[in-house]
């Protein structure tokens, strides 16, 4: 007999098959582990995931800094009675926009909106009232108040979020003002208020560098009495000055280039006409300036002229029937209702007295050759109530505009091209009538982004905040 041959020991006998319920009981019962088990990975997910994220990540899977949706930030505070409301008060850092509320500053995480920090205004039951657009070397030089009044200054390192310094300046019954202005020019800044002497201090200290007054008008000789009415920041610091001369044909003013550290003027240019008073300064690089039509002075007439370094002048632009907007902003840095592409400035302005009279609820957008003075396109705002909003647009040079008016029909943003004017839409938006801004908003558009930052309010007896209003709306462009 073969080795090879082994008897095996018999199978066991295979137990009977599970009765067809007990089956199905079964099935059911892996089944429910099973979605217990996901929901439980999901809900786990879920917590572990920061509340109101909703970046998207690059190709480098890092969390992009563009919102793929849009946010809000409530509107909950009022600004000062009777002023401080028009604060054009928005900035970026890095990842994080910074905008202002009356009752501090809030730093939010550009694409979802989270808060990332708040430095307060100084003081108890104040509110900020005034900023200035420059944020040279993280700091920013702002102005708060109380009640009725906004005649305190303070300046914040964004770096640090910590207040540097504060001031008030000194307190004088002839002067007459026109609101509160920070003009800031590199590490100067020129503060002013109604009827407080305007002062410069140095932004990175605090430390004041001179004040408004005779000594820094004029050599020693001369008899004019002269005064500030009002100083412009960017690249030139430029003062609207009046000289008191007692000569039967009014006082004479001037737009003058001034040396930051010292007040002493670089270079004078006389504005011709008796009502100077009303000379407003648009741009300092270059230097443009408005002063009221000779024949109809207090009409508002938009009136621009042009000068060159050396303060001689270089053009006056073609008048037209048009107003400059009547919501612009006079802050002491260049209004956002004009806008400079090379040769080109575009301003947002009215529309001609005869359809204002006759109830259009339309705008216009007009271009200017700076060289020739020639007035180059423009365009009118058409929907109903739709009016252009000036865009500014920090990291994205062209000219833009914006136009809403009402939250039930959808709002656009354009693009004109400079020399030929051709607009073209960039992005159209569903009407939102859950959410508005409480009044006309400041549009910027930065970071492939639209800001929409509201102006503060004024709180009115009997009217409380609606719901819908927001501080910030922020719309991606892509």
């Amino acid at each position: 007999m073969s080795n090879d041959y082994v008897i095996t020991p018999p199978a066991p006998p295979r137990p009977p098959a599970p009765h067809r319920k007990s089956r199905i009981l079964l099935l059911s019962l892996i089944g429910l582990c099973s979605l217990v088990l996901v929901a439980a990975v999901l809900t786990g997910v879920w917590l572990l995931r920061p509340s109101g994220d909703k970046a998207g990540t690059d190709r480098t899977g890092t969390a992009s800094t563009t919102p793929t949706t849009s946010w809000s930030l409530a509107d909950k505070s009022y600004g000062l009675a009777g002023g401080g409301t028009d604060v054009q008060g928005l900035w970026f850092q890095g990842q994080t926009v910074i905008k202002a509320l009356p009752e501090g500053l809030v730093g939010l995480d550009r694409a979802t909106g989270r808060q990332q920090w708040g430095i307060s205004t100084p003081g108890s039951g104040t509110a900020m009232c005034q900023t200035s657009p420059d944020t040279s070397d993280n700091v920013l030089v702002l102005a708060y108040g109380q009640d009725r009044t906004c005649d305190h200054f303070y300046a914040v390192d964004l770096s640090r979020r910590k207040v540097l310094w504060e001031h008030t300046l000194e307190h004088s019954d002839w002067v007459a003002g026109k609101g509160v202005r920070i003009a800031r020019t590199g590490d100067v800044v020129v503060l002013e208020a109604d009827q407080r002497i305007a002062e410069a201090f140095r932004v990175s200290d605090g430390k004041s560098l001179w004040k408004d007054g005779n000594s820094v008008y004029q050599p020693k000789d001369s008899h004019d009495d002269c005064t500030g009415r009002g100083y412009t920041g960017g690249k030139t610091l430029i003062r609207l000055e009046r000289c008191s001369t007692g000569r039967a044909d009014g006082d004479p003013y001037y737009v003058a280039a001034v040396d930051p550290a010292t007040g002493h003027s670089r270079w004078k240019h006389r504005v011709d006409g008796k009502d100077g008073e009303l000379t407003e300064v648009l741009a300092t690089s270059p230097v443009i300036y408005s002063m009221p039509d000779k024949d109809r002075p207090l009409d508002g007439l938009l009136r621009m002229h042009v000068l060159d370094d050396a303060g001689r002048p270089r053009s006056s632009l073609a008048p037209g029937p048009e107003h400059r907007t009547f919501r612009h902003v006079d802050n002491g840095s260049q209004l956002p209702d004009i806008r400079i592409v090379g040769d080109v400035l575009a301003a947002i302005t009215t529309m001609d007295s005869k359809d204002r009279e006759s109830g259009k609820d339309h705008n216009k957008i007009v271009a200017w050759s700076l060289t020739s003075g020639k007035r180059l396109w423009e365009h009118t705002s058409t929907g109903y109530i739709q009016q252009y909003l000036p865009v500014d647009s920090p990291d994205t040079p062209g000219i833009y505009a914006y136009s809403s008016g009402n939250i039930y029909d959808p709002s656009t943003l354009f693009r004109f091209d400079p020399v030929t004017g051709r607009q073209s839409i960039i992005r159209r938006y569903p009407p939102t009538p859950d959410e508005r801004t409480p009044s006309t908003p400041f549009v910027t558009l930065a970071h492939d982004t639209l800001y929409l930052s509201a102006r503060f309010e004024e709180a009115l007896p009997g009217i409380e905040k609606d719901k819908r209003d927001k501080a910030l709306i922020v719309k991606p462009v892509k």
